[in-house]
C-alpha cells in the first residue's frame, strides 16, 4: 500500500509502468506522457488512483483497453501530434469502454486547436459543470471541460 512500485507489464509493445497509488485496489488511470511519465503518474498515484504509465504511444488503444481503466490521460505537453495521435487512436475505446478522456496540453499549444466557433454550458444535458467548445478546423474539434473541485487524499488532510 502507498508508494510507487515501478512493476513493469510485458506482452505490449512499449512500456508500462503500474504506481500503486493510496488505494491498490482502487480505479485505474492509463496515462500516456511522452515526457513527464513518472511526475505525472506519481501525482495521480497520490490522488488515489492507480497509475498505469507509458511513454510511447504505439498499440495505445490495445494497452489502454488491457488495463481496464476508467480514465485515459494523455500529456501532450511538449508533444502534440503525438499526442493528438494517441487521442485519435484512443477515441473510439473510451467511448466503447465508457470511461473519460483527459487531455493535457501546453499554452503554446492551444492556438493549434483552431479559433473558438462557440462554446455553451452543458445544462441541456444536465450537467451545468460542462463547457462545450467548438473549434474551427478540418475536421471541427469539439471540447467538453468540466470544472471539478479535487479533495485532498487522506494522506494529505492528515498533516
Amino acid at each position: 500500500m502507498g508508494g510507487i512500485c515501478g512493476q513493469i507489464h510485458g506482452g505490449f509493445t512499449g512500456e508500462l509502468v503500474d504506481f500503486a497509488g493510496v488505494d491498490e485496489d482502487g480505479e485505474q488511470a492509463f496515462l500516456l506522457s511522452f515526457h513527464q511519465r513518472d511526475e505525472l503518474a506519481a501525482m495521480v498515484a497520490r490522488a488515489g488512483w492507480r497509475a498505469i504509465a507509458a511513454r510511447r504511444a504505439e498499440g495505445v488503444e490495445q494497452r489502454f483497453v488491457a488495463t481496464g481503466a476508467a480514465v485515459a490521460i494523455v500529456d501532450a505537453r511538449g508533444a502534440l501530434k503525438e499526442g493528438l495521435a494517441a487521442v485519435s487512436a484512443l477515441g473510439d475505446a473510451v467511448e466503447a469502454n465508457a470511461a473519460a478522456l483527459l487531455v493535457l496540453v501546453s499554452a503554446e499549444d492551444i492556438s493549434a486547436l483552431g479559433s473558438l466557433l462557440a462554446s455553451f454550458t452543458g445544462e441541456h444535458v444536465g450537467e451545468p459543470r460542462l463547457l462545450i467548445c467548438l473549434y474551427r478546423g478540418s475536421p471541427p474539434l469539439h471540447v467538453d471541460l468540466k470544472f471539478v473541485a479535487l479533495l485532498a487524499t487522506t494522506a494529505e488532510k492528515s498533516k
